[in-house]
């Protein structure tokens, strides 16, 4: 069963957006200021049924100090992995998914791909249930907040970021001992993607949440593999092979799918694979 008093209740915070703890690296106070606010992490699901019912029913909450952020309460569903006897070996994948994407719809489609892991999904704040403003600063620092609930039991912990997740998902490899960095259609900015799409407008000045995941990229250790669609209509895929160039290197390879869109991906063969041969101890479960 999901214990909320252990593992969670022992997570360190407060955890700051743009650095370790602490501090902003960026002089950046962020949309909370320099102090902390009060989050409530609700857990649902209880780690050993993929049932959508029980999913959605929430087990425990736990309220944490979160740097740089308003008050919220973030969803977090947890699916197990298919080996229970050994339930608490199992390592941990931690999925941030695309602009307001329903994580918990795509959950038990998404496990199939690396059923030895337990997965853990989170809900961006305001959406499916989350409460709160999804700012850059607050979606990473609930990112770390998430990770440092983990880890005292579970030494490896990979991370996928699909689309604006990416951005997400490399901030925290960056700050974080991540395992393995699973990245599916992302982009070196978000100011260069917007250039792109509206040339005459004047976005660096408008954007106030950037996600430049390319200046961040250098500084990923971890071993990095991406998944780039070479239809996508969203992300052009000039932006996802700039990031990868942007990796030391060594660090990242990457895998492009002929045929496949932004929001086609998850519907080709190849992104199961790409999944469950990055993090799983086999092939994917059909």
């Amino acid at each position: 069963m999901l214990d909320c008093n252990s593992s969670l209740a022992r997570a360190k915070p407060p955890c700051s957006a743009n650095g370790d703890r602490g501090g902003d690296a960026d002089g950046d106070a962020g949309e909370g200021g320099s102090r902390s606010a009060e989050v409530t992490y609700e857990l649902c699901g209880d780690g050993l049924s993929v049932d959508s019912e029980n999913l959605r029913r929430p087990a425990c909450s736990v309220r944490l100090a979160v740097r740089n952020c308003l008050p919220a309460t973030a969803i977090v569903y947890l699916l197990p992995h298919s080996r229970r006897r050994q339930r608490g070996r199992a390592g941990r994948l931690l999925y941030f998914g695309g602009n307001a994407e329903p994580v918990a719809s795509s959950a038990e489609s998404l496990s199939a791909a690396a059923p030895d892991r337990t997965w853990v999904f989170v809900n961006y704040r305001g959406y499916a249930g989350s409460t709160g403003v999804p700012s850059e600063a607050a979606l990473v620092a609930d990112a770390r907040a998430v990770f440092d609930w983990l880890k005292p039991n579970h030494a490896d912990i990979a991370v996928i970021g699909r689309s604006l997740g990416s951005g997400v998902a490399v901030q925290l490899a960056v700050s974080r001992p991540v395992s393995r960095l699973l990245l599916v259609t992302p982009f070196d900015s978000i100011v260069s993607v917007g250039r792109d799409a509206l040339p005459w407008l004047p976005v660096s000045w408008l954007l106030k949440d950037r996600f430049e995941s390319e200046t961040y990229a250098p500084r990923v250790s971890c071993p990095t593999r991406v998944l780039i669609a070479q239809q996508d209509e969203v992300v052009a895929p000039a932006h996802a092979r700039l990031l990868v160039k942007a990796f030391a290197a060594g660090v990242a390879e990457a895998i492009e799918v002929p045929g496949a869109g932004h929001n086609t991906m998850q519907l080709w063969p190849e992104y199961v694979e790409f999944i469950g041969r990055s993090v799983g101890d086999g092939s994917p479960r059909r």
